[in-house]
């Protein structure tokens, strides 16, 4: 919620300001509200055909032994 809230301001102030700035970063943003969906799509994906793996990102990090 509060990054979409930044995003819109950001990506408003920067299209008053420039719109090819504000494209630009619209684009880069999106792209990175893009990543966090395509890394569940893999994990649904890889639970639906039974394989346990580890998470993509944060899968190497142990809290328990």
């Amino acid at each position: 919620m509060a990054l979409s809230i930044v995003y819109g301001i950001l990506t408003t102030v920067l299209t008053a300001t420039s719109w090819r700035l504000g494209l630009a970063v619209d684009g880069i943003l999106w792209l990175v509200f893009l990543v966090p969906i395509i890394l569940a799509v893999i994990g649904i994906i890889n639970a639906v055909n039974g394989k346990m793996k580890p998470l993509p990102v944060i899968g190497g990090i142990k809290i328990l032994k």
